[in-house]
């Protein structure tokens, strides 16, 4: 039996409605997964930021409209074809200061945008430490900053995919209290 609390609660569904979300990592494993579930799931989202660098040979916007036309979204396709209209391409980077955001860009985040999913990292660790650190730390820096300059901002959401809680030998479904107090 739900608590008077969780009653008045709205689902996921509901507190996402009309919303604006920006995400990071959004080609990436967890990013990606976390697209195709809010297209699919929440049928009255607002627009769906992507932030996304260009690699190689292929731009932000190529990168973003492949992942959205692979098998990967073929039900989001079917369940709801309008959803992927939603999606803008935001070229950036996590690593740059800013995000490397343009100020026009920037603006429209501030402006529009009330969630914001964190969701980016470099998880290759057989690279120096230095690149890990400047995708963890300072690109979480980085979309913490963008948050704050937010004008409608409901939530901050950071995904972290990689060693959480890697002292415990079972990882629970729970909210753990941090070693360090959150600065």
């Amino acid at each position: 039996m739900a608590s008077a609390e969780e009653a008045v609660l709205p689902g996921v569904t509901e507190a996402l409605d009309g919303l604006h979300i920006f995400i990071t990592g959004g080609t990436g494993f967890v990013g990606k997964a976390v697209i195709e579930k809010l297209l699919r799931s929440v049928p009255n989202l607002g627009r769906l930021y992507v932030l996304a660098r260009g690699k190689r040979e292929t731009s932000a916007q190529e990168r973003v409209e492949s992942m959205l036309a692979s098998t990967y979204f073929s039900r989001c396709r079917e369940e709801q074809p309008d959803s992927l209209g939603k999606v803008t391409v935001v070229a950036g980077d996590i690593q740059e200061d800013g995000l490397g955001l343009s100020e026009a860009d920037v603006e429209l985040m501030v402006d529009n945008v009330t969630v914001v999913v964190h969701s980016a990292a470099q998880v290759r660790f057989d690279r120096p430490i230095k690149y890990a650190l400047r995708a963890n730390l300072k690109g979480t820096q980085n979309a913490v900053e963008l948050a704050r300059k937010l004008h409608t901002l409901k939530a901050l959401v950071h995904v972290s995919t990689a060693f959480v809680n890697s002292h415990n030998k079972v990882t629970e479904e729970i909210v753990y209290k941090p070693d360090v107090p959150p600065q």
